[in-house]
């Protein structure tokens, strides 16, 4: 693959960013706090911030709206003046009952959170209040009222730019501004579609009105005594039918894509059928792809989602959006792959958007702001081959569902944290970043930021198992099949998982779904082995408490050099984590010793006949050792090597019959980012500067013989991989970033260095032993999602 960083850095002043939703938002504190910029106008053709969480009022619908609609527009939004109005409303997809579908301890920012008096699934109108909040510090910043009616790319005296065509909705005047770059703000739920079917306009042009989509719902009372068919089952499908049933005529019936030979649950409210084939307009009937017929049929509603639309951009070249599938040519979702100064925020799919939005605005701000290198274009380009080989063009190229919103966050964030830094920024020059996400809760630092508590979860599983899991709770005693609770169930499962315990009390208030059970069996089933080496202190440490921490249940052997530690640190656990489906066992191990790896087999073998996981993570950074005078430099090169590469392979050597016995054998060897040969010779680390001519050189922070005793064992975890490849272990060296460890002696320093909290490697650890990585056996995986270069 190319390299995907250059030098370059982008020579940016004045920045625009069009849309004051959650995103835009978020844009505008990360460029602000970069205190570099010497223009930052954020753009709203609403009246106030939010974007599409502001509300709008019943019977209002877009004027372009046409049935069938399969291409996005092609001009703005039109500015809808009702009576008495004293600004132009935007339709919005806001119904009335809305709730969110997300616990407000995982969709909050990072520097916010909820009201303390808020529901767990907060109501619109509160989410909207909090984004008013939010936007405080930056409302000097914001225009609003003001639409865009086009950004164009020019070279004005050898100089690019962008001149944004704007309008005064308050005047009716247009006017012309210039800016180095345009961020893009305005999100993706805005442009309907309704798909081409047989008879669909005809239908609709004989019925006026019949025919609608979900954005333009309200409330269910004008579907009161109607019979109603809802197109789409995903989250707004869902609610709205569960919200119609309670007064239209039952059962109200939903038509969904499915697989050949699906059985359709069926229920007194909710009538589940297949996809459309054919509207008839005589007798107002709807044909179904199984040759049932609906007839009578007062009204039909469209939950079939969103064209990708930013009709400004019709003079890009190559353009971002052709058909509406997605958008195109934007190198991690973000940047305009053609020039880097245009970006987009917002645009991955089944995410948590605004965790994903402040991701997204640290990472572009540092760019802009010259303290990231700017990708290649070939880097970028190949990147965006990569996806379309592997999701093929369409939607599902942003689609990045649990786990992969997780690590697409933490690779923003990392990326952000190893920005230059600059003197006058928060966090010690660093500027501000955004929240790293694990899997269910986020940090910020070695400070806990957000946690979905067990109580949190508790509750929210009472309501999964008694309201269904839906996107939006409805306003009705209306409850979906149990194949939609189940489906719905699951894609929020990810998130509680690492809260679920096997307390009584969880399981009977969880007793009556089908996920509840699930969960019991699981919790039921054999323990699987893992032993850490160094598991008493640093990543070690760490990574027994993420699997403490897991919903799956382990036997967690750690190794220590001493017992006496090992035993101080399960005691630790036991108040860290006091609800586990696991345990921990301390096992005495010095790899340094051929006599104490032999040992702990021994040990090891008297209560257990396998293991599942080895996990290599003991070593030693001597480096400063030497520094100091304490040993020689032979006696510093020696011991790094005898530990982090000979012990560990002897350990290895010695456990694998053990690890062979398992069903799904797997083998960690941590490594560094420091490791990896590529990077030092592009001198891709922003600190990596040679020193001043002259001898003896000197160095704040040298790593040389650790540095190079990791690459060795990154040699060795090759070898191993090849050796294992007919026994079925996955093998892996594990990076997990820049981290405040043991090693070096120096905590502070690292800290100051910005290293982050040991827990973003133990988590990582976590989900390597847990299958998250299966796809990069063999290959170096960092905390970051990225791949390691050799």
């Amino acid at each position: 693959m190319s390299p995907i960083f250059t030098d370059e850095k982008l020579d940016v002043s004045r920045v625009a960013v069009i849309g004051a939703g959650p995103c835009g938002l978020a844009a505008a504190k990360y460029l602000a706090a970069e205190k570099k910029f010497s223009k930052i106008d954020v753009f709203e053709q609403r009246a106030t911030v939010g974007g599409v969480w502001n509300h709008t009022p019943l019977n209002l619908v877009d004027r372009d709206f046409t049935v069938p609609r399969t291409q996005p527009t092609k001009f703005p939004d039109s500015a809808i003046w009702s009576d008495g109005d004293t600004s132009a409303q935007f339709v919005s997809p806001v119904y009335d009952f809305l709730e969110t579908n997300i616990p407000h301890t995982l969709m909050n920012y990072s520097d916010q959170e909820f009201p303390a008096t808020a529901s767990l699934f907060p109501k619109h109108e509160v989410v909207t209040q909090y984004l008013q909040n939010y936007s405080a510090s930056v409302l000097d910043l914001i225009t609003l009222e003001t639409q865009i009616l086009g950004v164009e790319r020019l070279q004005i005296e050898g100089s690019r730019c962008w001149r944004l065509d704007l309008l005064d909705l308050k005047t009716s005047e247009t006017r012309h501004a210039y800016y180095d770059a345009v961020m893009v703000a305005s999100g993706h739920y805005n442009d309907p579609f309704i798909p081409q079917i047989p008879g669909l306009a005809e239908f609709n042009k004989m019925y006026p009105g019949s025919v609608s989509h979900s954005k333009y719902y309200r409330r269910p009372d004008i579907y009161a005594g109607k019979k109603v068919v809802i197109v789409g089952n995903s989250a707004s499908g869902i609610d709205l039918s569960a919200q119609i049933s309670a007064v239209s005529q039952l059962p109200v019936i939903v038509s969904e894509k499915a697989q050949p030979g699906t059985s359709f649950e069926q229920h007194s409210l909710i009538r589940m059928v297949p996809e459309i084939a054919e509207f008839i307009a005589e007798g107002r009937s709807i044909t179904f792809n199984d040759g049932r017929i609906e007839k009578e049929v007062d009204c039909v509603v469209f939950c079939t989602g969103y064209f990708y639309s930013f009709p400004f951009l019709k003079t890009l070249d190559p353009p971002v959006i052709t058909d509406g599938s997605y958008a195109r040519h934007l190198y991690e979702h973000i940047l305009y792959i053609d020039d880097p100064t245009l970006a987009f925020l917002g645009i991955p799919q089944r995410v948590v958007p605004f965790p994903v939005s402040e991701a997204q605005s640290a990472y572009v701000a540092r760019v802009w702001a010259g303290r990231l290198p700017v990708p290649s274009r070939s880097g970028m380009l190949e990147w965006e081959a990569e996806r379309l080989v592997e999701k093929g063009e369409g939607k599902a190229i942003h689609n990045l569902a649990f786990p992969k919103d997780v690590e697409y966050i933490n690779k923003l964030h990392d990326l952000s944290l190893s920005a230059r830094r600059v003197d006058g920024l928060e966090n010690h020059g660093m500027g501000i970043n955004a929240a790293r996400s694990y899997a269910g809760y986020s940090r910020y630092g070695d400070s806990p930021n957000k946690a979905l508590s067990s109580t949190v979860a508790i509750s929210a599983c009472g309501r999964i198992c008694d309201g269904g899991l839906l996107p939006f709770q409805p306003r009705s005693s209306v409850k979906p099949t149990s194949a939609t609770i189940i489906r719905r169930m699951i894609s929020l499962v990810p998130y509680f998982l690492p809260y679920y315990r096997t307390s009584r009390t969880s399981r009977q208030y969880c007793s009556s779904g089908s996920i509840s059970r699930a969960l019991e069996h699981d919790s039921m089933t054999e323990k699987r082995i893992v032993l850490i080496t160094g598991g008493n202190t640093g990543i070690g440490y760490e990574a027994v408490k993420a699997l403490l921490q897991s919903d799956r249940a382990y036997i967690i052997l750690m190794g220590s050099r001493s017992v006496e530690n090992a035993k101080t640190a399960a005691r630790r656990l036991e108040t860290e984590v006091p609800n586990t489906l696991s345990a921990v066992e301390p096992v005495q191990v010095d790899i340094a010793s051929d006599e104490s790896i032999k040992m702990a087999l021994e040990h090891v073998k008297a209560s257990h006949d396998h293991i599942d996981a080895l996990v290599n993570n003991a070593g030693g950074q001597f480096d400063w050792e030497y520094q100091q005078g304490s040993i020689t430099l032979r006696e510093s090169w020696n011991k790094a090597f005898d530990v982090n590469v000979s012990g560990t392979h002897i350990m290895t050597h010695v456990f694998m019959p053990l690890l062979l016995k398992s069903s799904d054998p797997r083998l960690l060897f941590i490594t560094s980012g420091l490791s990896s040969l590529q990077n030092t010779s592009e001198r891709f680390y922003p600190d990596h500067h040679p020193p001043p001519p002259g001898w003896p050189k000197t160095f704040d922070f040298d790593t040389m013989a650790y540095r190079s005793s990791k690459t060795a064992l990154n040699m060795m975890m090759l070898n191993w991989s090849w050796r294992l490849t007919r026994d079925g272990v996955k093998t892996w060296c594990v990076s997990p970033g820049f981290l405040a460890t043991g090693l070096g002696n120096d905590h502070e320093l690292l800290k100051a260095r910005g290293a982050g909290h040991p827990s973003i490697g133990g988590n990582f650890i976590r989900n390597v032993i847990e299958g998250l990585k299966d796809a990069d056996i063999g290959k170096i995986v960092h905390s970051s999602g990225q791949v390691q270069p050799f």
